[in-house]
């Protein structure tokens, strides 16, 4: 899952900054039919909740952890995401 998100991102990302050649040479791109800002937006929306439910996954993991030393090891990653 996460890393089939994460694909459709570095798919539409790539594709924005070419919106103004896709415009010139009539390519309905996605970047060229939404708008390049609102791609970038959404685009870094989707992002942070991908990593964002990451670290949640990650600190919920850790609160089954049978050891304090994984659980703090565990949250510490989660936190940094």
């Amino acid at each position: 899952l996460f890393f089939g998100v994460f694909g459709i991102v570095i798919a539409l990302m790539k594709d924005v900054p070419d919106a103004a050649g896709d415009r010139t040479f009539n390519i309905r791109s996605f970047s060229v039919r939404v708008g390049q800002k609102r791609v970038f937006g959404m685009m870094k929306n989707l992002l942070t909740a991908l990593f964002g439910g990451v670290g949640v996954a990650l600190l919920q993991l850790s609160a089954m952890s049978p050891t304090s030393i994984a659980t703090i090891r565990r949250a510490t990653v989660g936190l940094g995401c």
